[in-house]
């Protein structure tokens, strides 16, 4: 599945945090904002993918004007594609157990 949610992004003193207000408990960080937007892509990904696996509820990604913003933060679009990263980690996990 293709999702895409809305993730806020915190300058912090040694990088970015990234909170995605729609999943509680998904936060990731990066050392600068690429690595921070690459993160966030992962931690979305693998986020839904174990909701999915789970058979969770997944909720519908709210509008960016719903969303709080606080000075100095930054609202981005983040979007995932959980069977993309479901190959990508079982490749991961293949290469580690048949070097």
């Amino acid at each position: 599945m293709k999702y895409a949610y809305y993730a806020i992004l915190k300058p912090e003193e040694h990088g970015y945090s990234v909170a995605f207000p729609d999943l509680p408990g998904c936060y990731t960080c990066g050392d600068d904002l690429s690595d921070a937007l690459h993160m966030a892509e992962d931690a979305l990904s693998g986020y839904l993918a174990r909701a999915e696996e789970m058979r969770r509820a997944i909720p519908a990604p709210s509008r960016p004007d719903a969303v709080q913003v606080a000075e100095g933060e930054r609202l981005t679009l983040v979007c995932a594609d959980t069977e993309a990263f479901r190959r990508r980690n079982n490749d991961a996990r293949r290469s580690l157990t048949n070097p």
